[in-house]
Formats: C-alpha cells, sequence, structure tokens
C-alpha cells in the first residue's frame, strides 16, 4: 500500500519501542555503545576565513566546497573558487552528484520571494537551470538519483525531472512526494535525504530520509504513477528513537539524529556529536559520543573512535559509490575531517597478545571494556601527519591521551628506558647507608659480646682452678723478712 506520508511509519515505531521496553533492552542508563572496526578519522581542512555551509566529495584528492555567496574546489590541497553567478541572492542548498559528474545548488533571492536551483557541470563548466519557484520555503537538502533530483524543505518533499528541464525548463515534471500540514508543526518534517547507488533506476535505487522531531529514519521507495505520470513514495521505518545505543536494529537506537548519508551498502547518519552506522542489520558507532558534545575549538580527532570528541555535525558527504574505501567527509564548527573504513588483519585480533605478535598492528585500550582496538600501523601513521603539528606517532606510547593507552611496538616504535626520579636516586643512597650503620653496629655489638664470652670462660676456669676468686694480703713489720700475699 503506498503511503503519502511519513506520518504513517510511525505507528510501528511507536510499537517497536514499547515492545523494547517490556524486553528492558532501551532501560535507563549507560546506552550499549559498539565501535567500528577499521575506520580511521583525520583532519582533511581546516578553513580560516572560509564559512562553510555545505561539502561535496568527489574523491580523497577532490572535494567542493559552498558557502552562502559562492562555490570552492580543494584539489590536492589547493583551494579555488568559482565563478558562479550567484547575483543578489545567497545559497541555501548544495549537492554533488557522481553520476551526473556535476552539483546543484539552490540560491533564494535575499528578498526571499525567488528559490531557484541550478546545476553546475563540472566537465564542460556551465550551468543549467533546473527548477524555480516563487514563496517557498529553502531547501533542507538536495539528492540526486537517476533522472530526478530529490528537493527536502519544512513545507513539503519533491522530485524533480532534470532531464525535463534540460530539455525545457518551463516544463520540468514536479512530484509531491510528502506535503506536510503546516498545522502539525514539524512533527513529519523530513530534513535530510540521501541515496544510494544513485545511478540506477529511481525505483531500485535506495532512498533514506530523517524526520528529526520523532528522531526517526526512514527508508523510501519510489514508483511511477502510470495514471497521473507522477512519481510516488513509500515509507517504512530503519531506526527508531531511543537512547542512542547500538547493536541489532531491534535494539538499537538513535539519540539525536541530524544528517542522513548512504555509502555502499551502509546508511551513516550524524547523531548529535557523534558519526554513527547502520550495515548489515547492526548499528555501530564510527566516532565520536552522541552526548558529548565540545566547543568547536576544543574539538579532538583521535586515532581511536571513542577517544574522538566533537562539535555538532552540521554536513556529511561521501565518495563515488565505485570508490574502493569509501570515504566520508563530515562538516563539524571547526574543521572538515575524512574517514575511511578499511578492514584489514589487524582488526581481527581482540586482544593485545595477539595483536603484537601481528607485524605493522598496534594496540589500543581505554578505560572501558569496550575500548579496545588492534589497528594498522599505516592508518596511524596517516592520521599523525594530518594533525596541525605533525605528531611522531610513537609518543602516543610515552603516556595515556585521551583515556587511552597505546602499545606500538609493532609499529616499530621501542618504549625508551624511564628516566631516575632524584627523589628515588637519593632514597636508595640512604638505604644503603643505613644498612652499613646497621651492619657495623652488629658487628660491634658482636665482637663486644665475643669479648665478654671470653672473659666469662676464663673466669669460669680460675674458679675451677683454684676453688675461690679471693685474695688474702699479709702486711709484715720491719722485723719481719719479706711482705707476701697468698691466694688460696
Amino acid at each position: 500500500m503506498l503511503v503519502r506520508s511519513p506520518l504513517c511509519c510511525l505507528a510501528l515505531t511507536t510499537l517497536l519501542v514499547l515492545a523494547q521496553s517490556e524486553d528492558g533492552k532501551l532501560a535507563e542508563g549507560v546506552p550499549v555503545r559498539e565501535y567500528a572496526t577499521g575506520a580511521w578519522s583525520s583532519s582533511f581542512y581546516r578553513p580560516h576565513q572560509l564559512q562553510i555551509t555545505g561539502i561535496g566529495l568527489i574523491n580523497q584528492e577532490t572535494a567542493y566546497f559552498s558557502t552562502r555567496w559562492g562555490v570552492s574546489e580543494l584539489h590536492q590541497g589547493h583551494l579555488k573558487h568559482l565563478q558562479l553567478e550567484v547575483g543578489d541572492a545567497e545559497i541555501s542548498a548544495f549537492h554533488v552528484c557522481h553520476h551526473r559528474n556535476s552539483f546543484f545548488y539552490e540560491v533564494r533571492a535575499r528578498d526571499g520571494g525567488t528559490v531557484t536551483i541550478f546545476e553546475h557541470s563540472l566537465l564542460f563548466e556551465n550551468k543549467l537551470q533546473v527548477w524555480q519557484s516563487e514563496d517557498v520555503a529553502p531547501a533542507t537538502a538536495l539528492a540526486c538519483v537517476d533522472k530526478l533530483l530529490l528537493r527536502a524543505s519544512s513545507a513539503n518533499l519533491l522530485a524533480i525531472d532534470v532531464e525535463g528541464a534540460e530539455s525545457d525548463k518551463e516544463s520540468a515534471a514536479v512530484s509531491v512526494l510528502f506535503e506536510y500540514d503546516p498545522h502539525n508543526g514539524a512533527a513529519d518534517v523530513i530534513t535530510s535525504i540521501a541515496t544510494g547507488y544513485a545511478a540506477d533506476v529511481f525505483t531500485r535505487a535506495q532512498v533514506i530520509a530523517l524526520i528529526p522531531h520523532n528522531r526517526t529514519i526512514l527508508r523510501l521507495h519510489l514508483e511511477a504513477d502510470h495514471d497521473t505520470a507522477k512519481i510516488i513514495a513509500e515509507s517504512e521505518p530503519l531506526l527508531h528513537g531511543g537512547d542512542g545505543s547500538d547493536g541489532a536494529l531491534g535494539s538499537a537506537s538513535a539519540h539525536e539524529p541530524l544528517l542522513v548519508l548512504s555509502v555502499h551498502d551502509a546508511v551513516l547518519f550524524a547523531d548529535g556529536c557523534a558519526l554513527r552506522q547502520i550495515s548489515e542489520g547492526h548499528v555501530r558507532t564510527l566516532i565520536g559520543e552522541p552526548t558529548e558534545c565540545l566547543a568547536p575549538q576544543n574539538e579532538t580527532v583521535e586515532p581511536v573512535p571513542w577517544a574522538s570528541r566533537l562539535s555538532k555535525l552540521e554536513a556529511l558527504a561521501s565518495a563515488a559509490e565505485e570508490t574502493q574505501d569509501g570515504t566520508v567527509l563530515a562538516l563539524t564548527g571547526s574543521e572538515v575531517f575524512s574517514l575511511v573504513q578499511r578492514e584489514d588483519v589487524c582488526t581481527r585480533h581482540a586482544d593485545s597478545e595477539g595483536c603484537s605478535s601481528e607485524p605493522n598492528c598496534g594496540w589500543a585500550e581505554g578505560a572501558q571494556p569496550n575500548e579496545r582496538l588492534c589497528f594498522s600501523c599505516d592508518g596511524l601513521h596517516e592520521w599523525a601527519s594530518r594533525q596541525a603539528t605533525v605528531l611522531d606517532p610513537c609518543l602516543l606510547e610515552l603516556a595515556p591521551r585521551a583515556s587511552t593507552t597505546y602499545h606500538l611496538g609493532g609499529c616499530g616504535c621501542i618504549a625508551p628506558e624511564p628516566i631516575p626520579d632524584p627523589a628515588e636516586e637519593d632514597g636508595e643512597g640512604l638505604t644503603i647507608l643505613q644498612v652499613i650503620v646497621g651492619v657495623s653496629v652488629l658487628i660491634g655489638a658482636f665482637c663486644c659480646a665475643l669479648t665478654f664470652y671470653r672473659a666469662s670462660r676464663r673466669a669460669t676456669a680460675m674458679r675451677e682452678l683454684y676453688g675461690s676468686e679471693s685474695c688474702e694480703f699479709h702486711v709484715f713489720t720491719d722485723d719481719e723478712v719479706q711482705p707476701y700475699a697468698s691466694c688460696p
């Protein structure tokens, strides 16, 4: 049955939440956290005077950044401003379309009266007007799929036939997929959309949508209505709102979903101050913690996912589906960082001993039992090279960093000999002196005891020989011969 509004799917979501509450899987307490293996995050670009509002990615060497007044290309570290005629308007939405080798951008007149969408060809460097309308809400997201451009706003979700616009911009077919009741507030408003395998025909492509008010991520299926020649959509819930726990889809939930993105066979979503992933029926965290947000100037992107702390994510972009690594760019309040998922032999080890036995592998261990990771040293060196100040990764082994201890012997790092503490050296010297004095006292006491013992033995021998220890002295007068003393 076709569904005209995503509100129809929320009843299923409610039943699912109630069932999980009865099982106790969403009990109050610390959310369950499972970290994805093989996910490497590193700084990609730190803007100085560029106020980035949107991002797009072609490959690891080329990215595009939009601001309110223009678009810039970053190629191999060099930033170039593209010549786009925005006029007396501001860019309200931006999207790179890989299979068309172009990007779409929407401009809104500063008086708020006119909204226009253009397509800029990266090959021919020209632009084509795709759609224009008066007195409409600005777009919150754009996404291309097959010949369609999906446009999300606070008023509706549209499917615009781009091929029709190419032939005659006045006759571009527009289908209203969902239209929201203005009296219902933002209860069912889709604010973020993404497409998987966008080059495929739209009836087979995967479309992901986000309703932040209900913290629900949906899967949309597009179909052609042959009676009306319009595009219609049906929806089903993919992930519901909750405490933000990871795990199987039946027990996992979203805490504060902000953005969605499709990468290969996975769905990524910005959840508060974390980036999480839905893959093979399981939800895992790629980086950060949804509820632990930092000010932009205090953000840290660490080698391991649990140690990184971010501000709220503002935009997401992925490379083309044909790329092997599935690189993702994420915009925060202070920088654009990249995330690459690479599975290697290191990630199969679950303990430090097994990890140390594998060449070119390092081990990280956090404060919690689930914070254990064996990782490739190549990724560690890449992370270190992208720091604001190039860092020697071996320094991570000297002391815990972000409550994480590293063992990097497999990465060629040799732990230095500990520097002796002067206080400990003084203590050792004092101990030796005390030992010497003590031994001397014992030797002296032994000698005294030996002397006394020998004297005692001589006295005993004298008593046995003479029978008495007393002596008698006789004093003679001058008439007597000689004085003498006798001892019995």
